[in-house]
This record gives structure tokens, sequence and C-alpha cells, in this order.
């Protein structure tokens, strides 16, 4: 069992990273009119054309958990807060991680 402290700690962590980020105003708009939602299947739509199989299927995936997760509030202003993450997005959906054979 955890001190009680540290469930308080704990609490408060995970009420600050699901927190809606006041600082970031239009990734809150964009969030709010369903922009998450069509980057996400944009992402999905470019990764079903990979050429190689584990790894659409390994992108097909994580996309899916992120969409699953972007359901929760705050989630994604939370995910963007580490640019390496946020654009991940962007490079699936330009095909930068569709590497033809296994290799590369």
């Amino acid at each position: 069992m955890k001190p009680e402290g540290a469930q308080e700690d704990l609490k408060t962590s995970q009420e600050q990273v699901l927190a809606p980020a006041a600082d970031k105003p239009l990734l809150k708009l964009f969030e709010e009119k369903g922009g998450i939602m069509d980057l996400l299947k944009a992402a999905m739509a470019a990764v079903k054309h990979y050429g190689n199989e584990k790894l659409r299927e390994m992108w097909s995936l994580w996309l899916s958990e992120i969409e699953a997760f972007s359901q929760l509030p705050g989630f994604f202003q939370a995910f963007s807060q580490d640019r390496e993450k946020e654009a991940i997005i962007y490079r699936l959906v330009d095909g930068s991680y569709d590497f033809k054979s296994e290799e590369n």
C-alpha cells in the first residue's frame, strides 16, 4: 500500500496531465472542431497504404490507441506537449515511416 501522501501526489499529477492546457487555445479549438479525429483518420488512411506489412500493423495499432485515448479530456493537449510524439502523426501522413523493406 502506498503512503497517503504518495497517493495524493499521483492524483494531482494525473489531474495536471488530463487538464486542458490553457496556454494552447488554438489546439483546444482544433480539438473541439474535430480536427484531432480528422488528423488521426488521415494518418490511418495513409498507413493503410504502407508497403511493409509489419509497420502497417504496428502504426495502425498505435493510431487506434491514440484515437481511443483522445476521448479522454485534455489527452491530446498533454500528448502534443512532446513535439516528437506529435510530429510522428504528421510523418505517418506524409509517408516518412513507410519503409519498403525491413532492412531500412
